[in-house]
Order: C-alpha cells, then structure tokens, then sequence
C-alpha cells in the first residue's frame, strides 16, 4: 500500500473540499451521481472519474475529479481525491491554499485541523494543473 500511496503523489496531483475524502464507493456516487468511469490505475487501485463536478457553492464551474478507493467493492474508501484546473485560475488557488492552510513548500499544503495534505502539480503542455488531497498520519 506504501509503494501505491508514493507512485500516486509522484504520478497524480487535487481539491479544496475534504469531504469525499473517507467517503464510501456508494457514498461517492450518491453525491456526484451516475455519470462517471472506473478503471484501475497500474498498480491495481481503483478509481473513478466524474467529468464534471461543481465544487464550490458560489460558482457554476464544474471539474473534473478523480477519486482513489481501498477497494472496488462498495465499502471502498476514497483515500486520494483529485481535481482538474485549467491553468488560467493557478494563481486563485494558489492564493486560497496560502489563505486557508500552512505552507509545507511551494506547491504543498497542509490542513492539520483535518489532517489532510494538498499537493499542486502543473501540466503546462495540457494547460492544466490538479490540486490532490489526501490524509496523513497524526
């Protein structure tokens, strides 16, 4: 499990809300709803992809967002969330991380309240970037 978790925060990168995170496979799809696709990354963890996700309350914009699960069965739990951006909104979210949560480098957050660590991560060919959320130990 420690070399799937390393090969994640080296390979992937995302999102602002730590809800989902500790989240059932069901109770994901009950939340964003039945249009998404699954699949198994290289190392046999499950995933699923919803393409468009509205994430904060006082916007219309939707992402996409790829969760992480333990397991495929339904009692899976969503341990590693990402979350697409287009490129031209880096600096806002980078702004709202430097707001909301202590710095660890420059594209590395923590929120110890909840115990979750954000890492950013630029795909400047893509004109895009993810923001990943996941928990870390006490």
């Amino acid at each position: 499990m420690k070399s799937i978790l390393t090969t994640l925060l080296l390979c992937l990168t995302g999102m602002v809300s730590v809800a989902q995170l500790g989240y059932s496979v069901e109770e994901i799809v009950e939340k964003y709803g039945n249009d998404y696709e699954v699949g198994y990354t290289d190392d046999s963890v499950f995933y699923f992809i919803f393409s468009q996700v509205k994430l904060y309350k006082n916007s219309d914009k939707t992402y996409p967002l790829v969760t992480y699960f333990t397991s495929d069965k339904k009692d899976g739990i969503c341990f590693l969330k990402m979350v697409i951006y287009p490129i031209d909104e880096i600096n806002k979210r980078i702004t709202e991380y430097n707001e909301k949560y202590v710095k660890e480098s420059n594209l590395v957050w923590i929120d110890y309240e909840n115990n979750i660590k954000y890492i950013l991560r630029v795909f400047r060919e893509k004109q895009t970037f993810t923001i990943s959320s996941l928990f870390i130990s006490k």
